[in-house]
Order: structure tokens, then C-alpha cells, then sequence
């Protein structure tokens, strides 16, 4: 759990009888997922919680009928998960990466063979500045991204950006790699469906850095099987179709268009305040 968020007092106990209430109908369960809030400020909001998506009432799940109905998880701390269980199918999160829980809740839910959705509200997710899920500028990379961090020349917005370009990358490849190990039946063909083409859209974020520190970049070919699950725009295609040797002149033209953009959008912004202020000083005038 994150050190700004808490769960509600009650949380463990409403997660106990929820096993018990299954059990007692001979549908016993892996994992019981509750739902959250997020606090901003003192203001309460339920904007993209999952009830949205599963609907505000009790219900068992199977990883197929969850699969189904979305593209985008994740899942650590909305739920109490049966110990025996998670020791059997050996999970852990993808050490030193950005946005673990979602390839971790997957790989949960589908090897459970029941999911109890219990509607609750029982975990506040507390959004404040300078938190542990908004860190400043000033704050110094973990170790791990220290090697990187050098490689950049200490630019800390240069690594950030990497660093989730980075993560997206290596939890494509692990995600690809455990929906492989899966029985290839209908729930894991649903849930490549649901999964794969939002990943795979993600892992071509790292062909944005012309220093690729990790080279992970040579890594892509491994995703290239996969890439029927999306429809690729024309840079997707190039990168897809683009021999490893020329990766180099790819990554410099993809440079160079990203900061021929950014620079076109700062641009405009500016005008429009220099218009903005035209605007104001005319009607200063015209008032005197």
C-alpha cells in the first residue's frame, strides 16, 4: 500500500465474510476485490473506479467474465487474496518497474477460477502534491536508475520519461511471456483480445529516445508475433517492418519529429497569448 493511502476500518473484516458468505454456497473464492475512492484536497471522487465497469452489485466472477470487459487493469491493494492461493501459483511483481500491479492483478485474476466483486468503497486513494505517486523534480532516482540517470546526463525529466517507457516495455514482454504459458483456450484467447493490443501500443513508446541506455530497443523483435492485435499507425509500421541496424536512423528521425512538435505546440501556445493580450490592451484603450 502506498504511505498516502489507507484502507477503511472495516476493510479486512467485510473481505472475511465475503469469503465466508461464498464458501457457505459452495462457490469458494481466490480473491475478493473491493473498489475505491480517490481524496483530493478533502474532496471525495469515485471518477474511474470499476464500478463504472462491473456494475454496484455482489457478484462471483470468472476470469473470463472479467477479461471481457476491459482493457486496461490493475490490482494490489483493492482486495484480499486467498494466502494458499497465491502461494500455489508463485506470483510476484516485476521488481523495479513503474506500474507492476497491472501485469500482477492480470496474472491474478486469471489464475483464479472465482473472483468475489464486493462494491464497497473500502480503500482511499489520497492524491496530494509532492506525494509518493507525484514526485517533484527535486527528489533523487532510486538506485536502480542510477546508471541511467548518469546515461542522461542527470536530466531528471529525460529519465522519468524513460524510465515509464522503460517499465511499459518490460511489462509487455512479461505479460506476452505468461499469457504463452497459459492453456491457449477461450478465457486466455479473450484476454489476449482485451490486454495485448494496449500493451503492445505501449512498448513503442521506448523508440522515442535515441540513447536507449538498456537497449531494449533490440528486444522489440520479440513482440513482433504479436503485432496482428493491433492496427499500427505508419510509425508503428515503420519500427515494425525497420531492420535492428537501422534502429539508430529511426530513433533520430523520431526525435527529431517529437521536438519539431513540441516545439510547434509550445509555438502556439505562445501566440495565443501574445493574441490574448492584444486582445486585452485594445480593450483597455478603447474603454480610456
Amino acid at each position: 500500500m502506498d504511505s498516502d493511502d489507507y484502507w477503511e476500518k472495516e476493510c479486512v473484516e467485510e473481505c472475511i465474510k465475503a469469503f465466508a458468505k461464498c464458501e457457505e454456497q459452495g462457490k469458494n473464492v481466490e480473491v475478493v476485490w473491493f473498489e475505491f475512492y480517490f481524496l483530493t484536497n478533502g474532496k471525495i471522487t469515485t471518477d474511474g473506479n470499476w464500478i463504472q465497469i462491473y456494475g454496484a452489485e455482489e457478484r462471483i466472477l470468472t476470469p473470463q467474465e472479467w477479461a471481457q470487459k476491459t482493457y486496461y487493469f490493475w490490482f494490489s491493494t483493492l482486495g484480499l487474496i486467498d494466502f494458499k492461493f497465491l502461494k500455489s501459483i508463485k506470483l510476484k511483481f516485476l521488481n523495479e518497474v513503474l506500474y507492476e500491479d497491472a501485469n500482477f492483478g492480470i496474472m491474478l485474476f486469471m489464475q483464479a477460477q472465482r473472483i468475489f466483486r464486493l462494491p464497497k468503497m473500502l480503500y482511499c486513494y489520497r492524491i496530494r502534491e509532492q506525494s509518493t505517486m507525484r514526485p517533484t523534480t527535486i527528489q533523487m532516482p532510486p538506485a536502480y536508475l542510477q546508471s541511467i540517470y548518469l546515461s542522461f546526463n542527470k536530466n531528471i525529466t529525460y529519465l522519468n520519461t524513460y524510465n515509464r517507457a522503460r517499465s511499459l516495455f518490460l511489462l509487455t514482454l512479461q505479460i506476452v511471456d505468461f499469457f504463452n504459458s497459459l492453456p491457449q483456450n477461450e478465457p486466455t484467447k479473450i484476454a489476449k483480445q482485451s490486454f495485448l493490443p494496449y500493451y503492445l501500443k505501449q512498448s513503442f513508446y521506448i523508440f522515442d529516445f535515441y540513447n536507449d541506455p538498456l537497449e531494449l530497443q533490440k528486444q522489440f523483435y520479440k513482440l513482433l508475433p504479436y503485432m496482428d492485435y493491433i492496427k499500427p499507425s505508419f510509425y508503428q509500421k515503420l519500427v515494425i517492418h525497420c531492420p535492428i541496424s537501422l534502429y539508430p536512423l529511426l530513433t533520430k528521425f523520431r526525435a527529431a519529429y517529437l521536438w519539431q512538435r513540441d516545439f510547434e505546440r509550445k509555438f502556439r501556445r505562445w501566440w495565443k497569448s501574445i493574441l490574448k493580450c492584444k486582445k486585452r490592451l485594445k480593450s483597455y484603450s478603447n474603454f480610456e
